[in-house]
């Protein structure tokens, strides 16, 4: 029953973390984005780099919100290369249609 309770915890702080990590991580993702451009490829190491430079973030922060920021239509991308975190910048769909 403590486990429960633990889980149910966990769970109801996750949004609110990820939340306040992307009120941070966000706008600098954008940055990164804007100055390097549509079909510029990227290696994730490049962006965490990018956005740790600017604030102190875990490992995974800036892939986790890049997801999120993705899946809400906020930036595009195609993953080049999976295997060595390869990435393309491409226009989201409002762009697209400009």
């Amino acid at each position: 029953m403590e486990q429960l309770s633990l889980n149910l915890h966990q769970q109801a702080i996750q949004p609110r973390e990820l939340a306040r990590c992307k009120a941070v991580i966000a706008p600098l993702i954008l940055k990164f984005f804007s100055l390097r451009g549509v079909g510029e490829q990227f290696h994730m190491a490049d962006l965490t780099r990018f956005v740790n430079a600017h604030t102190p973030i875990a490992p995974d922060s800036a892939g986790r919100i890049l997801r999120d920021m993705r899946q809400g239509g906020e930036l595009n991308y195609q993953v080049v290369d999976r295997r060595n975190s390869l990435y393309q910048i491409e226009p989201t769909k409002e762009e697209a249609t400009l």
